[in-house]
């Protein structure tokens, strides 16, 4: 075997290869963790044993990954470890811009019908504050930030009575006047 093929195929010009699972189970939520809500039945307790197990296999998965990128970091020349900083940089910078415009669009979603201009509003935020370390929006973030701008309920002015809707008397001076012409 290679060095490159020990490393997984990476070497001074390509980029680590992940697993062929790894972008789906980053970029996927836990499935059926809302199974309660679907079902309105609560999940047996081995599901939430193996959902906790499954957590804790990622979490490692990822701890090794950062070993062995530092590992491999540490084998690079100066020229090749400037390269890889730069690229991590640019994906850095992409998911949080990509991050911005989701995070703008989940506040355009939840000011819906609360805020008379959304868009305004999107002018006067700094986004960035929206965005996890992961790159995703916070949604509950989001919402406590649309209920802050979100106007009190003015208190309800009281209703004063239209008044009497039937027909006015006939001893309206002027209707009684008119009637007689016509007559």
């Amino acid at each position: 075997m290679t060095d490159q093929q020990n490393t997984g195929g990476t070497g001074p010009d390509q980029e680590p290869q992940q697993d062929p699972g790894q972008q789906d189970d980053d970029a996927q939520q836990d499935p059926g963790t809302d199974a309660q809500d679907q079902t309105g039945d609560k999940p047996p307790d081995d599901v939430k044993e193996l959902r906790a197990a499954l957590a804790s296999m990622r979490k490692e998965r990822v701890a090794l990954q950062r070993q062995l990128d530092d590992l491999q970091r540490q084998s690079m020349s100066d020229a090749e470890k400037a390269i890889a900083e730069a690229r991590e940089q640019g994906r850095t910078e992409a998911a949080t811009e990509a991050g911005k415009r989701i995070a703008a669009a989940e506040f355009r979603t939840a000011a819906a019908g609360k805020l008379s201009d959304p868009d305004a509003a999107l002018e006067m935020l700094d986004l960035s504050r929206f965005i996890g370390d992961d790159g995703e929006p916070d949604r509950d973030a989001i919402k406590q930030a649309v209920e802050r701008l979100t106007p009190a309920a003015a208190p309800a002015s009281p209703k004063v009575p239209a008044g009497p809707r039937d027909t006015q008397p006939e001893t309206d001076f002027i209707r009684s006047r008119l009637a007689g012409r016509r007559g």
